[in-house]
């Protein structure tokens, strides 16, 4: 899957595989989310949250499906999705 320029996608998805990797698979909330996706956006509700489940929906649709799960507390990659952390 490429994000080319989709800065959103690439941070989003790169703090999911971060809290995979790092902190043992925590969900990570729809606020969280959307302060990683869209640093600094001063957006009101709904319009935040919506802006992430539109751009969960756009990476499940773009190859993810159900590797991106959401389990209650927020969303995860789910354990089946490897994760190769970056290179030092």
């Amino acid at each position: 899957m490429s994000l080319g320029r989709k800065a959103s996608a690439r941070r989003v998805l790169a703090r999911l595989a971060e809290a995979r990797l790092a902190e043992g698979g925590r969900p990570l909330d729809v606020e969280t989310l959307f302060e990683v996706g869209w640093p600094g956006d001063r957006v009101q509700e709904p319009w935040r949250s919506n802006r992430v489940y539109v751009l969960i929906a756009k990476l499940r649709g773009a190859g993810l499906g159900e590797g991106l799960a959401h389990d209650g507390d927020g969303y995860v990659l789910a354990a089946d999705v490897d994760v190769v952390p970056p290179r030092e």
